[in-house]
């Protein structure tokens, strides 16, 4: 493929011809904008609410029935199957087994998916060429046919779980991968279709799959399944409070055809999103140190030269393929890097001024320590059971003693709990340092240089609370 057929805009165009030879339609006005790390779509022209900018027909959108009728047509003219065995002895597998039953309808999607980017000669490569990209991964198969910029999810990166610091959704991710790998070693064909590579169809059908019920007046869906995922409308980013809103029109009881429609009125330049009905991605990145919230903003990645943690920050909006959203953080920056007390001043005081510019809570669970966050809201439930909690600028629960010993021998705690979250670190900071010299996409520079910047930092704070309890020690 020649790069300028690679480009954003030539598979664009060629997606629209897609929707068209189908029976549907795409606006004028409707233009994709590429980022380094994104792909999303825009209006480029003013829309009124209610207008509409998408239609595409139902026997466009890939489900359980396209999934099966594309499958069964590649085994009939004899080419080489992703599974092992027929398809109808995957089915038998998945119904058999209680592990892999629930997950069968998003198993034949992701599998219809790798089969549109594996073969020139699909319908549905021009759909798959503007997907993010897979991992690229010794035995990839699709690296070289997806042109998207890389797929952030948290089934690729099984690296970085070990650094999750919420324990019960880092257990959840390695028991699925557990399970993808089961079914992979059991059914999937590994001489056709690379492990990462399968993770990576199930990653994206899980994140772009669309639930039509719940566009759907009351009683009018039947009985067939309507969870399902729409080619160029999935490519509108995430938002819990969304620009744009699907109308699906119904025909004898089926539906026939989706419209995405302007939820309110648009401006020139306004970003198309859609609410996908499911959790997305914040919580991944949550546990990674950042404040999610309903940021429109797209994504990109901002920099510093010196990549001090006040500006080295990851700012994200809602994207296609990954759908999470993240507003501007700023990173723990403010403690000061000398403690001046004076005689007669309590430990408790030092670090009430300290934090007094900050909202911070020291995670019980992880390897990670610091984070900025905006309220008590039940987001922050994994950090319940801190051993010393540092909150909105009170020093609590154990720091606020009365008499030296009692907070000496609080600082000493929270030392302590600090030198066992940075033990836990799989890497430690000159290692890091290290890794930043070789050369990364945008967002796992970014990542790294975070977590360069966290381990940085909590050395600090070591550093301080061991100065304040030298100091404490000569009272």
């Amino acid at each position: 493929m020649e790069d300028g057929e690679r480009s954003g805009p030539a598979l664009f165009n060629a997606l629209r011809d897609w929707v068209l030879e189908r029976g549907g339609g795409v606006d004028g006005g409707v233009e994709l904008i590429e980022t380094p790390c994104s792909r999303t779509l825009a209006a480029s022209r003013p829309y009124e609410k209610g207008e509409t900018l998408i239609e595409l027909p139902f026997s466009a959108a890939l489900g359980l029935r396209t999934a099966l009728q594309a499958l069964f047509a590649a085994e009939k003219e004899g080419e080489a199957g992703l599974v092992r065995g027929s398809l109808s002895e995957f089915l038998s597998f998945c119904e058999t087994s209680n592990r892999v039953r629930h997950s069968t309808i998003s198993l034949l999607v992701a599998l219809q998916i790798c089969h549109g980017a594996i073969h020139d000669e699909s319908p549905l490569r021009r759909y798959t060429r503007l997907l993010p990209a897979p991992p690229r991964s010794e035995g990839s198969t699709l690296s070289g046919s997806v042109c998207g910029p890389l797929l952030i999810h948290p089934l690729l990166f099984e690296e970085e779980l070990k650094e999750l610091q919420s324990e019960d959704f880092r257990a959840s991710l390695l028991r699925e991968r557990e399970l993808l790998r089961f079914i992979y070693d059991n059914a999937i064909n590994s001489e056709v279709l690379g492990f990462e590579d399968f993770v990576w169809a199930i990653a994206i059908t899980r994140s772009r799959s669309l639930d039509l019920s719940l566009h759907l007046e009351r009683g009018s869906q039947g009985q067939e399944s309507f969870t399902c995922m729409l080619p160029i409308i999935d490519l509108c980013d995430h938002s819990g409070q969304a620009s744009c809103s699907l109308r699906c029109h119904v025909t004898g009881g089926s539906v026939d055809s989706i419209e995405l429609f302007a939820h309110r009125a648009l401006c020139t330049g306004d970003a198309l999103t859609i609410d996908y009905g499911h959790r997305g991605l914040r919580d991944f990145f949550r546990v990674y140190g950042f404040t999610p919230a309903e940021a429109e903003c797209r994504a990109e990645v901002f920099e510093d030269s010196t990549f001090r943690p006040l500006e080295s920050v990851l700012v994200s909006g809602e994207r296609g393929g990954s759908f999470f959203s993240l507003r501007r953080v700023l990173l723990l920056s403010s403690l000061p890097s000398v403690v001046q007390p004076s005689r007669g001043d309590s430990v408790k005081g030092i670090l009430d001024r300290a934090l007094a510019e900050k909202s911070l809570l020291l995670d019980a669970e992880g390897c990670g320590c610091l984070y900025e966050v905006g309220d008590e809201s039940p987001r922050s439930a994994n950090f319940r059971g801190c051993p010393r909690v540092l909150v909105g600028g009170a020093v609590t629960e154990g720091l606020s003693c009365d008499g030296a010993g009692e907070e000496e021998a609080a600082v000493s705690r929270v030392l302590d709990y600090l030198a066992g979250l940075s033990r836990r670190m799989p890497t430690t900071l000159d290692e890091d340092r290290e890794l930043l010299r070789s050369k990364l996409n945008p967002i796992m520079g970014a990542i790294l240089r975070y977590r360069v910047a966290r381990k940085a930092l909590l050395r600090d704070l070591m550093d301080d609370l061991q100065g304040a309890l030298q100091l404490l020690r000569c009272v």
